[in-house]
């Protein structure tokens, strides 16, 4: 029997035993699928003077593999506010020369054989977590070499 003369009776068996594969594996794993609830953040980055620093450029990320959440530019305050769904980061920041998105950019197209290259740039500040029903406020001591 070819391939293409299956019957039609274990075609849709076949059919049905996938879909049901996928809805039991929905059902008892909630937790992959389910976006985690939000946390509110407000995270202030001063400098080795203690002083606020705008125009830092944070990311935080939880697997080296994924691409990190970007967090807007500080402000004058030094500060962003916000909210990030709740769990445990990396908080990263990148040097000063790169804060903006063109200067990244440019960098990635001047490095366009090197794709891990903009990875290596980012400077690892701390670990920090979030939790749901609390604000978590936090002061974040940049690294002088950042640049900031």
């Amino acid at each position: 029997m070819k391939n293409s003369q299956i019957p039609v009776p274990l075609l849709l068996l076949f059919g049905l035993t996938a879909v049901a594969a996928a809805v039991f594996f929905l059902v008892f794993n909630p937790g992959e699928h389910a976006a985690e609830p939000d946390a509110p953040v407000r995270l202030r980055f001063v400098g080795a003077d203690g002083e606020p620093r705008a125009g830092v450029q944070a990311m935080l990320g939880k697997n080296v593999a994924k691409e990190p959440i970007l967090m807007p530019l500080t402000g004058a305050d030094g500060c962003i506010d916000g909210t990030i769904p709740a769990g445990a980061y990396e908080l990263r920041v990148y040097p000063k020369r790169l804060a903006t998105a063109a200067a990244r950019d440019t960098f990635r197209d001047e490095r366009a054989g090197d794709p891990g290259a903009i990875r290596r740039v980012r400077f690892f500040v701390r670990g920090v977590e979030f939790k749901v029903g609390e604000t978590s406020r936090i002061d974040v001591a940049l690294p002088s070499k950042a640049g900031y």
